[in-house]
């Protein structure tokens, strides 16, 4: 078993100056620790990743507390090399990461300005009440929502400053966002049983084992209504039509099977990059007038529900984004009532009950909770709300990233709702790896990284895509030195946007890992690029020991890799090849006959376009180091990053 525990951190970071040097038959000398603030979607399978490269470290949570994250272990049958289990090997035995959900805002801010994102309510639970150093800065941020042309002004200042090298964004996990409900919507404390939905039998989803995680049904309509307050009971006639005609409640209920039932909706109360991903969906699909059933509250993507400003949420635990002025980062352009989706009433994770002060709970409006977590914890909730015949009603219905729900590791309780295929038809899916990988589409059809041949990911300047420049609003070519353009792509093409995918689960988005190009310690440099090399499926290893490079990607049944087990789908083959040539290595791609070679592009920042482009000649590339190693012999190139001020960066 391995035995590195956070007790043994502090120690490690202490002695890492000494003893870099004196571990060089190791891929990465160490030891070394990264710091990571972010994405509370991905806590769960970014800290397993790290876990697997080395020590067993807890998650970081919003409210100063920290949970226990089992180890991965790859699960593959009849399989050659043999699987992985993390939890008695070590791909990087000095490699170690400590990670913080904060939220997708806190980690785009933390990355672009460069500084804590800690400080008052936001408390790090792994500074120095745990015996380690305060962090001042980060190594990486994640985020569910793409960086913004603003967030790349901050960042240029930052870089200027702190030698932090060219700005980097990079998709890395597909995360399907799961309409999230309890299985118990009741509680009947007269007979002393529970309520749960009745789900039409041929409906009803299963794991491998058999067990149900979810079905429930509903259509473009169905939840672009429910969502905007139109559909406001479970046991409206369109979720019965659903339901096969069945009536959504359990035949033993003692109100009977068409007593008023409230869906309860549950909402983020942080910046989130979930709830980008969800607004973003809800704005593409659900149409101004909601069908006819009302408006569409949801005009933009942002990292906050539609809100109204006159409600101050400013008491929130954890602290929220609903308090001061209106701003750009909500999902309503317009701050007026008739937008507003909050109720008041919010979820204290810390407590765990729901709190009224501010507001009580409306049909069709949110009570909100800090943090994918949050969400999670408020849906579980024991039925509490009064009805008739001694029943107490549960009913709530939330999004969450696919690995808080059955059968991830932190689903329990909480199942999935099933979701129209592509806004029309009669086929249904869950949000699980393989579903929210189709939602890129297939064959020609895909949605590709930038400057790439459709067959490979390869570097190409051949690529007629365009983006829009948020500063001019006019249409540019699409640019890997653009960070922007790595997400731009995705909702680029009408036809076959991310947005609204055509294929797959239809509530799809993408996991931003924001990293630097430069680090001031070169163990850092290696450790970081092991990170992402192994969420890419593009890990190394050290001999004797050896893996099979789908030990976290693969989306096969009878082998899922450790990633995949929790619902979180691995980027497509051209892209996760794209990520490994433009960053991870000093790539030798051509972009064309006779052009410059990928690894050696000229990246500069237009201050006038306020982006970063690629410009005549030959420059620093967008690489952290400038191999992938496999060998002790190959660290020391690897180590040198010409382009990075010695000492500085991360």
């Amino acid at each position: 078993m391995k035995t590195t525990k956070l007790s043994l951190l502090a120690a490690s970071m202490l002695a890492s100056t000494i003893a870099s040097g004196a571990q060089a038959q190791a891929v990465n000398p160490g030891p070394d620790v990264l710091h990571g603030v972010g994405a509370s979607s991905i806590t769960y399978v970014l800290v397993q990743d790290m876990n697997c490269l080395s020590a067993n470290n807890p998650a970081g949570n919003n409210n100063n507390t920290t949970s226990v994250v089992p180890e991965g272990n790859y699960l593959g049958v009849g399989l050659t090399p043999k699987p992985l289990d993390c939890a008695t090997t070590d791909l990087q035995p000095n490699n170690s990461g400590l990670y913080v959900a904060t939220g997708s805002g806190d980690g785009r801010k933390g990355w672009r300005t460069f500084a804590s994102v800690f400080g008052g309510s936001k408390v790090n639970p792994f500074d120095p009440a745990n015996n380690l150093p305060a962090w001042s800065h980060y190594q990486f941020a994640f985020s569910d929502g793409p960086i913004s042309q603003s967030d790349q002004t901050t960042f240029v200042a930052s870089s200027a400053t702190n030698k932090l090298g060219n700005a980097i964004q990079i998709p890395l996990f597909a995360l399907p966002v799961a309409l999230a409900y309890n299985p118990v919507y009741g509680r009947d404390t007269v007979a002393g049983k529970d309520l749960k939905f009745n789900v039409k039998s041929t409906y009803v989803q299963k794991d491998a084992a058999g067990n149900p995680v979810g079905g429930l049904r509903m259509n473009r309509t169905d939840y672009c209504e429910i969502f905007n307050g139109v559909i406001t009971d479970w046991t409206d006639a369109k979720l019965k039509t659903r339901n096969g005609g069945l009536s959504l409640l359990d035949p033993t209920d003692p109100r009977g099977v068409s007593a008023p039932t409230p869906i309860r909706l549950v909402g983020r109360s942080d910046s989130s990059g979930t709830t980008d991903i969800f607004t973003r969906h809800l704005a593409a699909v659900c149409g101004a007038d909601v069908n006819a059933g009302g408006i569409n509250k949801f005009n933009r993507a942002a990292g906050g529900l539609p809100w109204e400003s006159s409600l101050n949420m400013v008491s929130v635990d954890g602290g929220t984004v609903y308090t001061g002025s209106h701003g750009t980062g909500f999902a309503n352009a317009t701050n007026d009532v008739a937008h507003q989706s909050l109720s008041g009433a919010y979820y204290n994770k810390t407590t765990g009950a729901i709190v009224t002060t501010l507001g009580v709970e409306t049909a069709g409006k949110f009570m909100i909770a800090n943090g994918t977590s949050g969400v999670a914890g408020a849906i579980n909730l024991a039925p509490d709300r009064a009805s008739t015949n001694g029943v107490l009603l549960n009913g709530k219905l939330g999004y969450t990233g696919s690995d808080f729900v059955a059968p991830a590791p932190l689903g329990t309780g909480v199942f999935s709702v099933a979701l129209q295929v592509g806004g029309a038809g009669t086929v249904y899916a869950m949000p699980n790896a393989t579903n929210g990988a189709a939602a890129f589409g297939a064959s020609t059809a895909a949605i590709l990284p930038p400057q790439s041949i459709a067959s490979s990911g390869a570097y190409s300047t051949a690529d007629t895509r365009t983006i829009v420049n948020p500063t001019t609003g006019l249409a540019e070519p699409v640019d890997r030195a653009n960070p922007l353009h790595w997400t731009g792509v995705l909702y680029a093409n009408p036809a076959n946007t991310l947005a609204a995918p055509v294929k797959g689960y239809a509530i799809t988005g993408v996991t931003m890992m924001l990293p630097y190009q430069c680090y001031a310690n070169a163990n850092t440099r290696l450790s970081v690029n092991n990170l992402i090399a192994l969420i890419a499926g593009k890990a190394t290893k050290e001999a004797p020991l050896v893996f099979d490079a789908n030990a976290f990607i693969s989306t096969s049944k009878t082998g899922p890799g450790i990633n995949v087990q929790s619902g979180i789908a691995p980027m497509p083959a051209a892209w996760r090849a794209a990520i490994a040539e433009t960053f991870l290595k000093s790539s030798t791609q051509l972009g064309a006959t006779g052009g410059t070679k990928l690894g050696q592009i000229n990246v500069a920042y237009d201050a006038v376009k306020k982006g970063y482009y690629t410009v005549p000649g030959t420059g620093n590339g967008l690489w952290i180091q400038s191999v992938i190693p496999t060998s002790a012999t190959t660290v020391a190139s690897a180590k040198s990053n010409a382009n990075c001020t010695p000492g500085m960066g991360a």
